[in-house]
């Protein structure tokens, strides 16, 4: 994607680890996340409970704010197995208590639209391969909501394992699969990707360059 200029990089990004997801540059400022406050800074004309979705056991923080968000570990997770005639009653007394919450109320609708998809029949489209890994699912999951027009306006997708500190080498890229699925949407796609601390240039004794403050940020927009 940075050969074909699909991307670019964005140098001396962002704070300690501790504020990279409220997007404050020390340790006080507001308890929301960067992306909750951008979402609240909007006109609240999409109503959609699939509007934010953090892919994940838990909420990202960065999603934690005054609009409401959804966590998703995946679509499969949110169907309620057995006949139709059998799963309304269930249906129907799961729906009953998130009545009188503002913040849940928008769960049993949360269910019934992600019922309607399936990630296993939704096959990738222009010869994309994911990689078969957590990541891998979390982005293949995003291009699905992204086409079923379900209301998806931001989709956060974490990536744990990087705290390392000896013998890096070198990767592959993960992105390129959403790239090639999403190429009929990319006018209307935008794409951040970053860490929550930086890397110094020069490696260390351990074959691994130390961490630092300021990152950088692969960012993909439509122009």
């Amino acid at each position: 994607m940075l050969a074909e200029s699909a991307a670019t990089l964005r140098w001396a990004i962002g704070g300690g680890a501790r504020d990279v997801e409220r997007g404050v540059g020390d340790g006080g400022g507001p308890a929301s996340g960067w992306i909750g406050r951008h979402l609240a800074s909007g006109a609240a004309t999409n109503r959609s409970p699939l509007r934010a979705v953090g892919f994940g056991e838990q909420l990202p923080r960065s999603l934690y704010g005054p609009v409401p968000a959804t966590a998703l570990r995946s679509i499969a997770a949110f169907h309620l197995g057995g006949a139709l005639p059998a799963v309304a009653p269930y249906q129907a007394a799961l729906a009953a208590p998130y009545q009188d919450d503002a913040e849940l109320a928008g769960t049993p609708e949360v269910v019934r639209t992600l019922e309607q998809l399936s990630i296993s029949q939704a096959q990738p489209g222009y010869g994309a391969r994911y990689p078969e890994s957590d990541l891998g699912l979390a982005l293949r999951q995003t291009a699905t909501l992204i086409r079923a027009e379900v209301g998806l306006e931001v989709a956060c997708v974490d990536v744990d394992g990087w705290d390392t500190h000896i013998a890096q080498g070198g990767g592959e890229g993960q992105m390129a699969a959403l790239h090639a699925d999403l190429s009929d949407q990319l006018e209307r796609l935008s794409v951040v990707v970053r860490s929550e601390f930086g890397r110094r240039v020069r490696e260390n004794g351990g074959s691994a360059p130390t961490t630092a403050t300021a990152g950088r940020c692969c960012c993909s927009a439509a122009a």
